[in-house]
C-alpha cells in the first residue's frame, strides 16, 4: 500500500479504496520512475512526509470541529506534547517501519529498473539488422 507506484493509477493506489483520492495530486506532481517516486530514501521519505500532511490537515479539520461543537479537555500544546513523548518513546519502532517501508522501495525499485533493462535487451537483441537495399530513384516525367 505504501509502494513508489503510487504515481500510477495501479495496485497499490486501488489499494487505498475509497481514500485513494489522498494520492490524485501526488500522482499530478510525480513523475513515474522518477528519482522522487523511486529513489533510495528519498522516495519513501517524500511519501511519508505527504501522507503525514494529509494526517496533520485532516486531524487539525477534525481538532476544530470538536472544539466548535463540543468542549475539548486539553489544549494544542498538551496535544504536541503527548505527540512528542510518543513519537521519542517509539524511536525504535518508528525507525523500524520506516526501514521495512524503505526495503519494500528497494525491493520494488531494483525489480523495475530489471526488468526494464533485460526487456530492453531482449528488444535491441530479436532487431534483425537490415542490410541497406535503398533503391536509386528515377524521375519518371
Amino acid at each position: 500500500m505504501f509502494s513508489p507506484d503510487l504515481d500510477l493509477y495501479s495496485r497499490p493506489f486501488k489499494r487505498w479504496g475509497w481514500l485513494r483520492w489522498i494520492w490524485l495530486p501526488y500522482q499530478k506532481v510525480m513523475r513515474h520512475r522518477s528519482i522522487f517516486s523511486h529513489g533510495f530514501i528519498l522516495g519513501t521519505t517524500i511519501r511519508i512526509l505527504y501522507l503525514g500532511s494529509w494526517i496533520i490537515a485532516l486531524a487539525g479539520i477534525g481538532l476544530v470541529i470538536m472544539y466548535l461543537f463540543q468542549a475539548v479537555p486539553w489544549t494544542g500544546e498538551e496535544l504536541k506534547q503527548q505527540i512528542t513523548r510518543s513519537l521519542l518513546d517509539y524511536q525504535a519502532h518508528w525507525i523500524a517501519l520506516f526501514i521495512g517501508l524503505e526495503l519494500g522501495a528497494i525491493i520494488h525499485s531494483i525489480s523495475d529498473w530489471t526488468s526494464s533493462t533485460y526487456k530492453r535487451y531482449q528488444r535491441q537483441k530479436q532487431k534483425p539488422r537490415r542490410k541497406s537495399t535503398k533503391r536509386k530513384r528515377t524521375s519518371r516525367r
